[in-house]
Formats: C-alpha cells, sequence, structure tokens
C-alpha cells in the first residue's frame, strides 16, 4: 500500500483557547483539553485515508496500524474484514503498545467501543477506557459486525463519529485522545469500510475534547506534511478466526 499524506499539527495551551475562542468555544469548554502551561495538543488530518480489505477469497481481517507519536511504536491497529458479503471492523492492541484503552461498554467480557459524539471530554473524570490486554477477544474491541456481535455500536447505517482512545506516547506519558471515523454501511462492494477523518491527542495526560477534523483551525506553524507510512499507517494482513 502506497503510504498517502497527513498533515500534522501542534497547538499550545494558549494558542489553543485563542483559536477555539476565534472559533465560537468558549474557555471553559477548552479546560479539559490542555491542563498545563507546557501542554499542547496535537491534530492530525488522514485526508479521508479509506481501509478496505480487498481480499473476499478468507476471512482474513486487513490491520492497519498507527504510530500517531511518530515515535516508531505502534499505538493501536484497526482491523477491517470483508466475507460473505459482509464486513467487520475492530480496534486492537499490538503486542508492542505498552497501553491502550478505549472508551466502550463491556458485555460478557466483551469491550465495545462507544461512539462519541463532537464535543466530549476523552480523559476527563467521567470517562471510562476499557484496557485492551492480553490476547484473543481481550485485546480488541468491536466497532461493528453484521453477524455475532449485536453490541456494536458503529452501525448497521453509515456512523460518523468518535473513537476515544488513551495510549502511551514515546516519552513514557500515558495520552488522551481521539480518532474520527465513519464506517460505512453494510451494502455495495464495499461493506464496513473505515474511512479515516482526523485525530488528536493531549501531550501532558490531560483531557481533550473531540473536536470535528474540519471545524480545526489551522495552526499559525505545523510541523509539515509527513508520509503516513512514517507517521501512521501500514497495512498487514493477519488470520482471525473468530469473528469480529
Amino acid at each position: 500500500m502506497k503510504p498517502e499524506l497527513i498533515s500534522r499539527s501542534v497547538l499550545s495551551r494558549d494558542q489553543l483557547i485563542t483559536r477555539y475562542c476565534a472559533a465560537g468555544a468558549t474557555v471553559a469548554a477548552m479546560v479539559g483539553a490542555a491542563t498545563s502551561a507546557d501542554a499542547s495538543v496535537v491534530f492530525i488530518n488522514f485526508n479521508s485515508q479509506v481501509i478496505v480489505d480487498t481480499n473476499l477469497s478468507d476471512t482474513s481481517f486487513t490491520f492497519f496500524s498507527f504510530d500517531l507519536d511518530n515515535d516508531g511504536r505502534v499505538d493501536f491497529s484497526l482491523g477491517q474484514r470483508l466475507s460473505g458479503g459482509t464486513g467487520g471492523a475492530i480496534l486492537t492492541r499490538p503486542t508492542a503498545a505498552p497501553t491502550l484503552g478505549v472508551i466502550a461498554q463491556t458485555f460478557n467480557a466483551y469491550n465495545y467501543a462507544s461512539v462519541l459524539a463532537a464535543g466530549a471530554n476523552v480523559g476527563g473524570t467521567i470517562t471510562n477506557f476499557a484496557p485492551l490486554i492480553g490476547t484473543g477477544f481481550a485485546n480488541r474491541a468491536s466497532l461493528w459486525s453484521a453477524v455475532g456481535y449485536p453490541n456494536s455500536k458503529w452501525g448497521p447505517n453509515q456512523t460518523t463519529g468518535f473513537l476515544g482512545i488513551q495510549f502511551t506516547l514515546g516519552t513514557g506519558q500515558v495520552a488522551n485522545g481521539f480518532i474520527q471515523l465513519t464506517i460505512a454501511d453494510g451494502t455495495g462492494g464495499t461493506p464496513r469500510a473505515i474511512t479515516l477523518i482526523g485525530a488528536g491527542y493531549e501531550t501532558s495526560g490531560g483531557a481533550i475534547v473531540a473536536q470535528n477534523q474540519p471545524a480545526i483551525p489551522e495552526p499559525s506553524t505545523t510541523l509539515g506534511l509527513v508520509a503516513l507510512g512514517a507517521a501512521g499507517l501500514m497495512a498487514h494482513r493477519s488470520r482471525v478466526a473468530a469473528k469480529a
């Protein structure tokens, strides 16, 4: 898969408040987004990159791995699978990732990732992260499945929303963040395809407010364009016997 380009920008606490006030947000709404003077929020634009399994001859997931903070270590993976005209989508914790949590509900020992709306406070005192640990079902969360997992939250129709995640930066700091994405409905040639819109995370361990990517004001300085393969996205296939 040829890497696409993403844009990556970093805003300090003061820049963040200034820009969101200019966009009509209140300072109170931004308090949770950066908790110290040296905190910053990183925003990433995925340019509507589509994740889809193109192999209909097996039941394997195609996994796409993400390194949000560009430290050379995969932070999380999204898996997408087509099988028998239907599809599934999951979030998983890679073996090398120190931690990965997702805002989710748990039924029968399986995690179902919640669909968050714009304005959700990720990492606040009432946020509940389900830790993805171990192997098998314990290190994954269902986004959507046509069969087998009726509590999946991201369907059955096309759904756009935010995943709330918690992961460890290369500095060792546990960070709160979000991923904005759309999961397609179960019809057409690419059922359950995932479209990546954007992401953001807070670097000091504070909370962050989930934001619609198009509404994020462009910072006065950016880190420029980086290859998606370097700052974010790699694809590989992994055979998973169980349904997701």
